[in-house]
């Protein structure tokens, strides 16, 4: 059982054991030990052991209960005797506690008990029981966990600050728009528009589209035939007349010079 079965799991081992000593589990009679039963043993044994007396077993109900607890390790000692095997401390666990406990207690007995070897048995267990009690104040004792400074505080949102400045800056915009509707109040599309705005019962007018009954002039991106390439298409001639000359002087001593002079007789 226990212990003995992780030691050898492939063999058999006989379910011998004092029944006052055995665990909730062992009165099943499923067989699923493991080493938690020795360790609710060795705690009971625990107590015996620095008590000098032993516990009480319920025959009915298969339970122990303790007559008086020991003086040292107790809730060491509780720990190991637990109904529930899976909140039992491990073999290993038990062993690093009681290893601690064995090196603190012999720098304390060379620290202040020199001549501890030399006293009797009483006084030994109450200098170690006095060790005990003072290791047990220092473990209560937790330090201070070292961390980082905390974060600065976020900044107070004010609320009502915000909704104030929001409300200030609505009354700007209102009395900027007001000035400038002022300016344009006579202006008919906005006169139309209010009287629009003021209709509780608006009725929407679909006017219809004016068109332009004018010919649409080309538009520039139209191809344009010249006039020369036009009247070589139709054939037409167009005679051009011939600049008119220049009248001139006559020149003196000429013949039209002379026939002047006659006409003029």
């Amino acid at each position: 059982m226990g212990i003995a079965h992780i030691f050898n799991p492939d063999e058999r081992h006989t379910l011998i054991g004092c029944l006052p000593f055995m665990p909730p589990e062992f009165y099943r009679g499923d067989g699923q030990y493991d080493q938690s039963l020795d360790v609710f043993t060795y705690g009971l044994t625990l107590n015996e052991l620095f008590t000098e007396k032993t516990h009480r077993f319920n025959q009915s109900t298969k339970r122990v209960q303790l007559i008086e607890q020991s003086p040292i390790f107790t809730n060491f000692i509780l720990k190991c005797i637990r109904d529930e095997s899976t909140r039992r401390p491990t073999a290993v666990g038990l062993e690093n506690t009681l290893h601690k406990y064995r090196q603190a207690a012999d720098q304390y007995i060379k620290e202040k008990c020199p001549d501890y070897t030399k006293n009797t048995i009483e006084t030994k267990d109450s200098i170690f029981i006095g060790f005990y009690h003072e290791y047990r104040k220092k473990e209560k004792v937790e330090p201070k966990p070292i961390f980082p400074p905390p974060p600065p505080p976020k900044p107070h949102v004010n609320l009502d600050l915000i909704r104030q400045h929001f409300e200030d800056m609505m009354k700007q915009f209102n009395n900027v728009h007001g000035q400038d509707a002022d300016c344009k109040k006579d202006d008919p599309k906005v006169v139309k528009l209010k009287k629009y705005l003021d209709n509780p019962n608006p009725v929407l007018v679909v006017e219809p589209v004016k068109k332009d009954r004018r010919a649409a002039t080309p538009s520039s991106h139209v191809h344009r035939i010249d006039q020369e390439n036009l009247e070589d298409i139709l054939g037409v001639v167009k005679h051009r007349r011939a600049p008119a000359p220049n009248p001139r002087s006559p020149r003196l001593g000429s013949p039209d010079f002379n026939q002047i002079i006659r006409i003029c007789k």
